[in-house]
């Protein structure tokens, strides 16, 4: 990789926020597993927020955001490096941002949600610039209990619907159809498939052994006879 420049960085205060945040002085593997644990998280609470359903915690993902979108640069920054890796590292951080917003939410249901039959007790509207966002109410059938408001389809009071819901209530549940691997889950397995190739790059790049520099090879002296 070619040596990165931060003379070619952006201005000088992005740089310096994009050190703090990498652990200058630090050991650079330190400073590489920081740096990805950083976004990996940033990328988790982007979602949760997004999944939960935004609120207060809407205030609080404007530096999350921003760890996204720097990701290339802060990542440059950490291995020192710049050349063909940046642009990976680019398309990576864009992916990153662009998921953030549905695949975290959506992925922890499929890890973690229950699948429950339930049936729609109440439409709830939120308006909105004279039109009605509708919201549902459920209720499980049975025994089974359906926490937090489904936000999304068309139903009616009475419709009954199968749901994907989080035991803990936290994310509210979506219908089994819509939580299913799609587009967006395989953009962001390949950012993060992306992000361990980089950080493979990184680690060879400061173990790789350094070669022993070979004395120089002088020619050979011609004696002259008197």
């Amino acid at each position: 990789m070619a040596p990165f420049s931060r003379e070619r960085a952006p201005p000088s205060v992005l740089v310096m926020f994009l050190e703090r945040l990498t652990l200058p002085g630090r050991p650079p593997w330190l400073r590489m597993v920081f740096f990805t644990t950083l976004v990996a998280a940033s990328w988790c609470f982007v979602g949760f927020v997004f999944a939960w359903g935004g609120g207060i915690l809407m205030l609080l993902i404007g530096l999350p955001m921003l760890v996204l979108l720097l990701f290339p640069l802060g990542m440059a920054l950490v291995l020192d490096r710049g050349g063909p890796e940046f642009g990976v590292m680019v398309a990576v951080g864009l992916a990153l941002t662009v998921t953030a917003f549905t695949v975290p939410g959506d992925l922890y249901l499929k890890l973690f949600g229950e699948s429950r039959e339930a049936v729609v007790v109440e439409k709830i509207c939120s308006r909105s610039k004279g039109s009605c966002s509708w919201s549902y109410e459920l209720a499980g059938t049975g025994d089974e209990i359906v926490r937090g408001l489904l936000r999304h389809g068309e139903l009616d009071v009475g419709d009954e619907v199968r749901v994907i819901a989080d035991p803990s209530g936290f994310i509210p549940p979506r219908r089994a159809g819509d939580v299913s691997f799609d587009f967006l889950d395989m953009v962001a397995l390949v950012a993060w498939l992306g992000c361990a190739v980089v950080l493979c790059q990184g680690f060879q790049a400061i173990y790789r052994p350094e070669e022993e520099p070979h004395p120089p090879v002088t020619a050979p002296r011609e004696e002259t006879e008197e």
